[in-house]
C-alpha cells in the first residue's frame, strides 16, 4: 500500500533536491494486498499500514477506487511536505499518480503489462516527449 512515513518522505525529498528529480510518481496497482486487507479490516501486524490506508479511503469500498484513493492520498501527502512544496513552486517538481493494471494479482503475475495512464490527467492533456524538458527525456 501507498503510505508516506518520515524515510519516504526523506528519500523523496533526497530525489529531488540532491538528484534533481522532477518527477514524483505514486504508483498504486490494482489487486493490492494492502487494499484488501483495509477493506477487510485486517488487524494485528498489518494494522500499521490498514489503519492509514482504511483513513484515506473513507467510504470508498470498490477494489480499484480504493487503490486510487489511497495512491491520490499518498501524493497528496507529499505535496503538504513544506520541503517537497517549495521545491514544486521553485524548481517545477511534479507530484503525479498512476494506477498499475495487473490481471490478478502483481506478486504472482510474470507478465509486464502497460500502466494505465495518470489518474490526475486526462490522455487528450498528456504532454507528448517533445514537450519534456531535456534534461528530463529518457536517454535512448
Amino acid at each position: 500500500g501507498n503510505v508516506v512515513g518520515p524515510i519516504e518522505l526523506a528519500s523523496a525529498v533526497y530525489a529531488c533536491e540532491h538528484l534533481h528529480t522532477r518527477l514524483l510518481l505514486v504508483l498504486g496497482h490494482t489487486h493490492c494486498g494492502a487494499i484488501k486487507a483495509a477493506l477487510d479490516g485486517e488487524e494485528g501486524s498489518v494494522a500499521a499500514i490498514t489503519e492509514r490506508i482504511a483513513a484515506a479511503l473513507g467510504d470508498v469500498r470498490d477494489p480499484y477506487e480504493a487503490s486510487v484513493a489511497n495512491a491520490r492520498a499518498a501524493a497528496a501527502e507529499l505535496s503538504a511536505s513544506p520541503e517537497l512544496a517549495r521545491l514544486a513552486a521553485e524548481h517545477d517538481l511534479d507530484i503525479r499518480v498512476a494506477i498499475w493494471y495487473c490481471p490478478d494479482s502483481c506478486a504472482n503475475s510474470s507478465r509486464r503489462l502497460p500502466a494505465v495512464g495518470m489518474v490526475t490527467r486526462p490522455a487528450a492533456t498528456r504532454p507528448d516527449t517533445a514537450s519534456i524538458p531535456t534534461r528530463c527525456r529518457p536517454r535512448t
